[in-house]
C-alpha cells in the first residue's frame, strides 16, 4: 500500500480572505481616495520641501 501525500496547497486556508462591505465601500468610495491621494502627495511634497532647502 503506498503512501498518499496530501497537497496542501488547494486547501481553503490558502486562498485570500474576502473583503467585507465596509472595506469594499473604503476602497470605491471617491472622495475617500482622493483623500489618501492628497495626503500622500502631501507628506511626499514635505519630504522633497525639506530636502531643498
Amino acid at each position: 500500500m503506498e503512501k498518499k501525500t496530501e497537497i496542501r496547497a488547494y486547501k481553503d486556508e490558502f486562498y485570500p480572505p474576502v473583503p467585507t462591505k465596509a472595506t469594499k465601500f473604503w476602497r470605491t468610495n471617491i472622495l475617500y481616495q482622493f483623500y489618501k491621494f492628497w495626503r500622500l502627495n502631501f507628506k511626499i511634497m514635505r519630504i522633497v520641501v525639506k530636502g531643498h532647502s
